[in-house]
């Protein structure tokens, strides 16, 4: 897990077992005030950190070992309907659950 705090209003949680992938994402919201960035490796481990802190939006990879963005999804529309998740993949099949109440926007 990695932290990145900017005293923000707003807390973002990237999930995602590629470092590469939580590389781009630390610079990218680097620069961003008024946020606070964490970062987990897969779903389980962003759930043990849901279970400490409260996040306003989660950013998270659909293919992870241990559990899946998936299956994150489902346990967190389980406890929060209100989250705000993106999906992230390089693979295209994001359409596998429509029951996780998850919108899901493709690009023209």
């Amino acid at each position: 897990m990695t932290t990145i705090t900017k005293d923000g209003d707003k807390r973002i949680l990237v999930v995602d077992d590629d470092d590469q992938v939580l590389f781009v994402w630390s610079n990218a919201l680097a620069s961003a005030r008024d946020i606070t960035l964490v970062t987990a490796q897969d779903g389980q481990e962003a759930l043990e950190i849901l279970d400490q802190d409260g996040f306003d939006v989660i950013i998270t990879d659909l293919r992870m070992p241990r559990m899946d963005g998936y299956e994150l999804t489902e346990a967190i529309r389980r406890h929060n309907q209100d989250i705000t998740i993106v999906w992230l993949t390089g693979y295209r099949d994001p359409w596998r659950s429509a029951s996780t109440s998850t919108a899901v926007w493709t690009n023209p």
